[in-house]
């Protein structure tokens, strides 16, 4: 595997967001011992990559006539069906392995993810569905990552969950606002395209803030201090520098400033959570 395939598939901007994600959990339960948080990242980082293989080869090949895919590895060529099947399979194999080793439960959950990152591709062209399954996908790493250290279900790991399926669905709707003519051009199902960009607002408004007072509700539950607090008032300003940046009058620099600034929201909760949890600021 060349290491530009490698990249393409170990995306590390999505891996921190996941592993952050993942400790988050680990942390609101916590905290565990040193073999679980590896057997966690492991799991973390190979799910991820199994995800992207997925996506790759059951994604419909007229979605590559877009512009921002036609640059892409599988687009060109460079990326064969056979060589991604076998980096899935091979990826979802560890992660189930260190599921496995993790607790019952954890492999249980691990076998039923695999299966739905089949099916992500495939609703693109046909429906919404996307925003929700990409907010299930994400919001599963907090999840995982309190069972890992509990090894039992609580409350508290629900309420982390949906505020990460809320804050990604607002995230995936307001990202899509800068797509919105190659979503219209594609007929893809994307709610901009669908709704326009002023009700797509409204929608992504409306998932952020009952994504804040989901992880304010958490932070109540788990008792949580300062720094905690903190993070989650800068998730609150990324968030409205975010919605700001869809009336702005370069798209394109609007949205890699969104992509960048969203990439700190999952790492500064995350800092913010351990350095509650270590040293009680």
């Amino acid at each position: 595997m060349s290491q530009k395939i490698f990249r393409n598939i170990f995306r590390l901007k999505q891996i921190i967001l996941c592993l952050s994600l993942a400790y988050t959990g680990l942390l609101f339960s916590g905290g565990s011992e040193l073999l679980i948080w590896l057997l966690v990242t492991a799991g973390v980082i190979f799910a991820k990559a199994a995800h992207l293989c997925f996506y790759k080869i059951m994604d419909i090949r007229g979605i590559y006539k877009s512009p921002r895919y036609r640059e892409r590895l599988i687009a060109k060529g460079q990326m064969k069906n056979v060589s991604l099947w076998l980096c899935a399979i091979f990826a979802s194999a560890v992660f189930i392995t260190s599921c496995f080793f993790i607790s019952q439960l954890c492999y249980y959950i691990a076998i039923g993810a695999v299966a739905v990152m089949l099916f992500f591709p495939l609703l693109k062209r046909y429906s919404s569905l996307p925003y929700y399954y990409m907010g299930v996908f994400e919001s599963a790493c907090p999840v995982a990552g309190f069972i890992a250290g509990e090894n039992r279900y609580e409350h508290i790991a629900l309420v982390l969950a949906l505020s990460v399926f809320f804050w990604v669905i607002g995230q995936e709707i307001c990202r899509a606002g800068f797509e919105i003519a190659e979503d219209t051009e594609q007929k893809s199902f994307s709610i901009p395209a669908r709704f326009g960009i002023d009700k797509a607002r409204v929608f992504s408004i409306f998932f952020y803030l009952i994504s804040i007072a989901g992880f304010t509700a958490a932070g109540i539950m788990n008792k949580r201090g300062l720094t905690y607090w903190i993070s989650i008032i800068c998730f609150l300003i990324i968030f409205i520098r975010q919605e700001t940046l869809l009336k702005a009058k370069d798209p394109e620099t609007a949205k890699i400033e969104f992509i960048q600034i969203n990439n700190f929201i999952a790492p500064v909760i995350f800092i913010g959570t351990i350095i509650d949890v270590f040293y009680g600021v």
